[in-house]
Order: C-alpha cells, then structure tokens, then sequence
C-alpha cells in the first residue's frame, strides 16, 4: 500500500522533532538513525525515504530547533515589555532547564559538537540562529548605544550557553546550582548601565 502525502509529510515531521530531542539529549554521534527511526515507530530501512544522509537530517533537525528556540525567546520576551531581558535571563538559567537536554538550548546542548564538525552547513544554521537571539537581546538591552547593545547582547548570550554548559558539566553538585545562581545573579546586576557623568 502507497504511503500518502500526508503520512510522509507526518513521518517526516515527527522524525524531525525526535531527532532534534536525540540529538540535543546525547549529542550528534550519540545517536543513530536506527534508534531515531525506532523512537519515531518506523523502521529503519525507510529513513532514505525521507532524508538523503545522516548529516541531511541534523542539519534540518537543527534549523528546525533554532526556528523553534528563536519563536519561543520572542514569546518570552514579549510576556514583558518592560522587562523582557529579565525574563529571558530568569527563564534561560534554571535547574529545571540544566536537567532538560532533550528540549533545551541547542547552543549549549551541541555547540562544542558543531565547532569540532566540519560540516560548513551545521556552522552556517548555528550562526543564523545565534544571530537571531542576538537581535532578540540586543532589542532588550539597556546600553545607550547600537554597539554597545550588540556588544552586550553577545556577551549576555555566551554567559547563558557557558553557564548552562558548565551546570550540565558539574550537575549533581553543589557548583552546578551555584554556576546557574550566581551567573543569573550577575547578569541582572549589570542590566542597567551606570549613569552617564
């Protein structure tokens, strides 16, 4: 019996959004089509159906979760106009997202992976979605100036994913809550510039 357009499409969908979990939980070559195609509930054998290669599919499921990271920080930030770099702070270091891999930050999950990967297309969706969280900081920061809010956009942005990486790195101890705490501590403290003389 021919699979429809719909089920394909349905398929294909639902493989991408098991493989952007997977991968986030254990890493790009922690994973392998078998097991993203038996965690979907179709067989192995029909992955060519769908994508070309491997590599075809992280770099969808990718795109697709920096699409999905970016909508989702436009919401956070919107839930408060006034203080929306506050509640992205608030929202980013929390135990809660250290322990949820699987459905957290790609930039902290496979950063490290990717800028070991020679895969030009995996740099290129990265850079296209940190650009995207940039402009998203950049819109909330404080600084008086366009540079100065690039400039601290970038910075707020590396401390996120460094600290959420350092927390998974050090989770179960008392330092992982400390990294998560304290990091959000300092980022609050330096949100509001000092006056100018």
């Amino acid at each position: 019996m021919k699979t429809s357009r719909e089920t394909t499409a349905r398929n294909r969908a639902k493989i991408l959004g098991i493989a952007g979990q997977l991968f986030r939980e254990r890493g790009l070559d922690g994973v392998s089509v078998a097991e993203i195609m038996a965690s979907a509930g179709l067989t192995h054998g029909g992955f060519y159906r769908y994508f070309a290669s491997k590599e075809a599919l992280a770099a969808e499921a990718c795109s697709l979760v920096a699409q999905q990271t970016e909508t989702d920080w436009h919401t956070a930030r919107d839930t408060d106009a006034e203080d929306g770099l506050a509640v992205l702070l608030s929202r980013y270091l929390t135990a809660e997202h250290r322990d949820s891999a699987a459905t957290g930050c790609i930039y902290a999950a496979l950063g490290c992976e990717v800028g070991r990967s020679s895969d030009d297309m995996l740099h290129q969706i990265f850079a296209e979605g940190l650009e995207g969280l940039l402009g998203i900081l950049t819109e909330a920061s404080p600084e008086p100036s366009a540079t100065e809010r690039r400039r601290a956009a970038i910075g707020r942005l590396s401390s996120l994913a460094g600290a959420l990486m350092l927390a998974r790195a050090t989770k179960g101890t008392e330092l992982s809550d400390q990294i998560l705490a304290e990091t959000r501590h300092w980022l609050e403290s330096i949100q509001t510039p000092p006056p100018t003389p």
